[in-house]
């Protein structure tokens, strides 16, 4: 398990637990979240869902204490835990499942095996997370926290999240939920049993949406803001504890004497997410850790490309060119670009 320094003593059921999925990176990719996790004070437990890492990443996750668990896109999808045939769709078994939906069912695997275990959970992404103080140290009540992205946009005003939610749901369903701000599906807390319930209800959307293609951003905000959640709480993207970049603009931005990203207040997120979007503000955090930055473009020339890309998308809200960017970057000569900021 993942355990810095010294382990303080805790009651079996109050253990705090992160949750996670990594397909095709390095090292060096998932530095940043390991290094800043240690240096944050977190001492819960970490759980890695691996597929396709080289053996020196896989050897050094491990020498990091981190539990990893393989995993394969087609059923069961991983030996680790025993599935009864009845908890998933007959769909589930004769299909891959995109890794952007299988990880939900992998964590709901994970926490059935150890649901005595456990109390708080945050699942997140990994190649884009920066912890900047202890993920759990916020006034997390029993319940459900997500996240908005952006509060300058609707769901039905972004094409990024009105075209998933359209393309899974219909119309009808964007109408009614188009008025509010777009939630992010990169980083949720619960505490056991409102995320297994969360977890429950994104398993029994996936048969219905194209399992292959597509993202879950739209099947989180569809069940969030349709499903009633006891205790949900959302958080501003300004003032809670994570904070995700996006398309901000990085005058918009601020940091502190020590290199921390703030709010406006100075308080320090806890959590940051898609720091990679600005190039100039990874290579201070980059510094700021003792890690390198995973690509090895010129500075330059990545600082152009992204700023370039940020400032068209602002000036109108065309959050699609994140997309458009990085789906045909492999095309041409800064394909290394897409290893590191792909985002479909």
């Amino acid at each position: 398990m993942f355990l810095w320094g010294l382990s303080k003593l805790y009651d079996k059921n109050s253990r705090e637990l992160i949750l996670g999925t990594a397909m095709g990176y390095n090292f060096e990719h998932l530095k940043p979240f390991i290094f800043s996790l240690k240096k944050s004070g977190f001492q819960g437990d970490l759980c890695l869902f691996v597929s396709k890492l080289d053996r020196n990443t896989y050897s050094l996750l491990q020498k990091s204490g981190v539990q990893l668990i393989p995993f394969k896109e087609e059923y069961p999808f991983t030996k680790k835990f025993r599935i009864s045939d009845d908890l998933f769709p007959e769909n589930f078994f004769h299909s891959k499942i995109s890794v952007k939906y299988l990880r939900y069912i992998l964590y709901y695997l994970y926490l059935s095996k150890y649901r005595s275990k456990y109390s708080k959970i945050l699942i997140t992404d990994v190649r884009d997370i920066i912890f900047q103080r202890n993920p759990f140290d916020f006034d997390f009540k029993d319940g459900l926290c997500c996240f908005i992205e952006d509060n300058h946009v609707t769901l039905k005003n972004s094409p990024f999240n009105s075209v998933r939610i359209r393309r899974h749901f219909g119309d009808e369903i964007l109408g009614k939920i188009g008025d509010n701000y777009p939630l992010c599906s990169g980083t949720t807390y619960g505490y056991f049993s409102n995320m297994m319930n969360y977890l429950k209800e994104m398993i029994n959307l996936i048969p219905k949406i194209d399992t292959v293609g597509g993202g879950d951003q739209g099947v989180h905000n569809y069940l969030i803001y349709t499903r009633q959640f006891n205790n949900l709480k959302l958080f501003d993207n300004d003032s809670g504890p994570v904070f995700t970049f996006g398309t901000k603009m990085i005058k918009s931005i601020y940091i502190n004497k020590e290199g921390l990203v703030t709010n406006r207040k100075g308080d320090v997120f806890n959590v940051i997410h898609q720091y990679d979007r600005h190039p100039e503000l990874f290579k201070r955090l980059s510094i700021h850790y003792k890690v390198s930055m995973p690509i090895k473009l010129p500075l330059i020339l990545i600082k152009f490309i992204l700023s370039w890309k940020n400032r068209i998308e602002n000036l109108r809200g065309w959050d699609f060119l994140n997309h458009l960017i990085f789906k045909y970057a492999n095309k041409s000569q800064v394909s290394t670009i897409l290893d590191h900021w792909r985002l479909l």
